[in-house]
This record gives structure tokens, sequence and C-alpha cells, in this order.
């Protein structure tokens, strides 16, 4: 099998993402401000999808909370696109909240792998400390977002494109690692 469609398939991918992480590391500010856009833009969707399935589900199947989960997502995220698109300040306060969440997140998932290191623990598994390490980390992480959520945000978006660029450029060494045929076996 000739991979040679694979791997200009694959070379082109690497190149956008590499091209994607340069882009998010020398203009944090518009890749952070894009992505916020993109989330808030995908919560809204995500909240219209689940009105319109709450509708086409037979009523038997129908949950309320589906239906509140959808309004309220749908709501939510309409008025922070539309404060955002209004004004320069609602730009940044949608920014805010997707720091805060980011960082609630961490946070919470932090103490949860802190809690399981402890049940873990028991189980005497080795290098389980690491573990622990990393739930400390995700909890000051946390901690460091929600007090600068800000900063926080394009911290991550600086994070991003460091993990785009290395990302393109793995793929890059991978594609052109791959022999020019394949033994017919694999597919």
């Amino acid at each position: 099998m000739n991979i040679s469609s694979l791997r200009k398939t694959g070379i082109l991918a690497a190149v956008i993402l590499a091209l994607l992480g340069v882009f998010t590391l020398f203009a944090p500010a518009a890749a952070g401000l894009s992505a916020a856009y993109l989330i808030t833009g995908g919560f809204t969707v995500y909240g219209l999808f689940k009105i319109f399935s709450y509708f086409r589900l037979p009523k038997p199947f129908r949950n309320g909370f589906v239906l509140a989960d959808g309004l309220l997502s749908a709501l939510l995220g309409g008025m922070i696109l539309l404060d955002a698109i209004r004004s320069p300040m609602g730009k940044a306060e949608m920014i805010a909240t997707l720091a805060f969440a980011a960082g609630f997140c961490a946070l919470f998932n932090g103490i949860s792998q802190i809690a399981d290191y402890f049940t873990l623990r028991k189980m005497e598994l080795p290098g389980i400390g690491f573990f622990l390490a990393g739930g400390i980390l995700r909890v000051i992480l946390g901690v460091l977002i929600i007090a600068n959520p800000l900063m926080g945000w394009f911290t991550i978006q600086l994070s991003l494109g460091i993990f785009l660029l290395v990302s393109g450029i793995a793929l890059l060494l991978e594609v052109w690692s791959l022999k020019k045929e394949l033994p017919e076996e694999l597919f």
C-alpha cells in the first residue's frame, strides 16, 4: 500500500498544529479571545442541543433536568456572548468567567486526586507519591488561576501554544519516519 497520501495529510496536519502553536505563543491575547469565543459559543450550542433533544425524546424518556440544563446553558452562554460582543469589558468578563471555571476544575480535580491518593495508598502501590504530587500541583494551579483569572487564562493559552507547537513537530517527525510502503497485513 502506498502511503504518500497519508504522509501528505500528516505533514499538512503537523504544519497546521505548529502554526497554531506559534500563533498562540506570539499572539496569546488574540488566541485567548478566539478560544473564549469558541468555548462560550460551544456552550451556547450545547444548551440549544439539550433543549432540542428534550423535545425530540418520547415523553416517557424526557427528563426535566436535561431541559433545565439546556435552558441555563443556552441562556448563560448567550448572555456572555452578547455582553462580549457589545463591549471590551464584556470580553474581559468572558475570559475571566472561563478562567474561573478552569481554575475551579483544576482545584476540585486536585482535591479529588489527593483524596484518591489516600485510598490508593492503602493498596501499597509503588510510585503513588507522584499521584499525590500531581493533586497538590493541580490545587496550586487552581488557586493561582482563581486568584488572577485573566493572567491565568493567558498562561493557559501559552501552555496550549507550547503543546500545539511540540505536537506539530512530533507529528512531523512521525510522518517522516514512515516507510514508503507498509505491509498489506496491517490493513
